[in-house]
């Protein structure tokens, strides 16, 4: 099983190559975005830390450190899950969700690859130069927990995305939602800190924009192995909700044959 999955993944990617190469103006116009992106960000932190000194104890460096977290996160999801996740609308409203409900097996790997498009990874370059600059990454055993953590952040990421994306079974389109979503975790930068109260509750557990990129940053800057825990908990629940409403919509949809 393991090796079909390989397999699906590894033709997944020939595919995406090759359109890449295919609009190679497309591929260059999205890094020079990206780029344009990551240094407005850039800017804005600069700016805020060049009149204090700190926030919350959070200085510059840990900003930067979060900025190049949430950009990484944020491009792995979109060069891996997003696009399929967005297409899952069409598939709907064409009829061509029906043939991946024929298929024998892997469907889940298929629905979420489908769109992979690798010319994202591209742009990932430039938050880990921010990363070996600004980051307190100074042993081995903090470069491999960041990366747990790291992978950690992706899995709420996309299981969050994957609960959008399943609505669009029951609903038919919900693009104006993902839309949504994508802005909302832009924010996933900023320090946990900042959240205070029902917005703590809201931003932590509700929609996690204070969890996703902050793991690494809690745990390893400020030692705080409880916000580690709350991913954990949060990302069991996520899945466990995907799945569960996935079938459940299931239920509900009217095949394109009838």
């Amino acid at each position: 099983m393991l090796l079909t999955a390989v397999r699906i993944v590894y033709a997944l990617f020939r595919v995406s190559i090759k359109k890449d190469i295919l609009y190679i103006k497309d591929t260059v116009m999205l890094v020079l975005f990206n780029i344009t992106i990551l240094f407005i960000q850039f800017a804005f932190f600069r700016f805020i830390f060049g009149h204090i000194p700190s926030i919350h104890y959070v200085s510059f460096n840990d900003a930067m450190f979060l900025l190049a977290t949430q950009q990484i996160i944020e491009i792995l999801y979109y060069t891996l899950f997003l696009k399929g996740f967005v297409a899952m609308n069409n598939h709907i409203i064409d009829g061509k969700f029906d043939y991946f409900l024929l298929i024998p097996e892997k469907r889940g790997l298929f629905l979420n690859l489908w769109e992979l498009d690798l010319k994202e990874l591209v742009g990932i370059v430039f938050p880990l130069v921010l990363l070996a600059k600004y980051s307190p990454l100074n042993s081995i055993k903090r470069v491999v927990i960041y990366i747990v953590l790291l992978l950690l952040g992706l899995g709420i990421r996309t299981y969050f995305g994957m609960v959008i994306r399943n609505l669009t079974i029951r609903v038919v389109k919900v693009i104006s939602l993902q839309n949504l979503e994508s802005a909302l975790f832009g924010y996933a930068s900023f320090p946990y800190v900042i959240y205070k109260g029902i917005y703590k509750l809201l931003f932590m557990l509700v929609i996690p924009i204070g969890l996703v990129a902050n793991m690494g940053f809690g745990y390893i800057v400020r030692s705080n192995k409880g916000i580690v825990a709350m991913g954990l908990v949060v990302l069991i629940i996520l899945c466990i909700l995907a799945r569960i409403s996935f079938r459940s919509f299931l239920k509900f949809y009217d095949s394109a044959g009838g």
